[in-house]
């Protein structure tokens, strides 16, 4: 997933990978070592002309669907459509089993059960094909659920179709229901976010019961002019000002007034210039 920390370039994160927290605990504990294994993730500051983050590319809008499928239904079909102005690539496909167990009824012992499904794709003008032929078995008393990336070809708009090949269960004995949950519709196309600061992150949910976990980020924020005497950490200024500005992190709130009305991306800068701003006003108020 990726999360987006503001508009860029940014400082970065206050204290490293102590700064990062999941389900409110840092990814890294003070000691150094890890309160999570296996994550994998990247910070992008938020450059005019920042690199592709790989392993990023694909933008996915996900659809409910909540659908039992059964055999007697003869199976249970969406249909999904592109345009020119939202294209698409591929569609993810989320199936849900909310049990799969199967109980002796002469000594209550309960074993694992299995269950067929088929998932078919046609495109618009075209014929049916197979794009999942899957059978799962085990046992499992929650519910457990499996995603498939089906890539789109031909032209839109694609039906697509779940067919369970199972045979339904007629006793409560044998419980092994399949759910079609939802859909993604999915456009890999690398986008390199310019002036965005974003955290992309891989990690197993399995980690966080399946589910992913809440994140939060302490960063040092917006770079902005500053003084070219002012240190802006320590907060203190050198000599005289000769009225120049320098590019850094600062929580003046002289220096942030100064950008928000000046910035001619995000600010007032398109409306108000630069050069009528009090700049030896806000020098002072900024030193106060």
């Amino acid at each position: 997933f990726m999360d987006v920390l503001g508009e860029g370039p940014i400082e970065g994160l206050v204290n490293g990978l102590k700064s990062i927290f999941y389900n409110d605990t840092p990814l890294q504990a003070e000691d150094g070592t890890f309160n999570f294994k296996g994550v994998n993730l990247a910070l992008m500051l938020g450059l005019p002309d920042q690199a592709t983050l790989n392993g990023y590319e694909a933008n996915g809008e996900e659809v409910t669907v909540n659908q039992k499928v059964t055999t007697a239904s003869g199976g249970y079909t969406v249909t999904v459509s592109a345009s020119a102005q939202s294209p698409l690539s591929h569609v993810r496909v989320t199936i849900r089993i909310p049990a799969l167990v199967q109980t002796n009824q002469q000594t209550g012992d309960i074993r694992g059960a299995s269950v067929a499904f088929k998932i078919e794709v046609r495109p618009n003008g075209g014929s049916w094909t197979t794009a999942v032929d899957k059978t799962i078995s085990g046992k499992c008393t929650a519910p457990y659920e499996e995603s498939y990336r089906i890539p789109l070809t031909g032209n839109s708009p694609w039906n697509i179709r779940m067919t369970r090949i199972t045979e339904d269960s007629a006793t409560q004995y044998l419980v092994n229901d399949t759910w079609w949950a939802s859909y993604t519709k999915i456009l890999d196309w690398p986008m390199s976010y310019p002036n965005t600061a974003y955290v992309g992150t891989a990690l197993d949910s399995e980690l966080f019961g399946g589910s992913p976990p809440t994140r939060a980020y302490e960063v040092k924020g917006l770079q902005i002019k500053v003084p070219t005497n002012y240190n802006p950490v320590a907060r203190t200024y050198a000599g005289m000002w000769d009225g120049t500005f320098k590019i850094a992190w600062t929580n003046n709130p002289a220096w942030i007034f100064y950008d928000l009305l000046t910035n001619t991306r995000y600010g007032l800068g398109n409306d108000i210039p630069a050069n009528s701003v009090d700049i030896w006003e806000l020098y002072s108020i900024g030193h106060y």
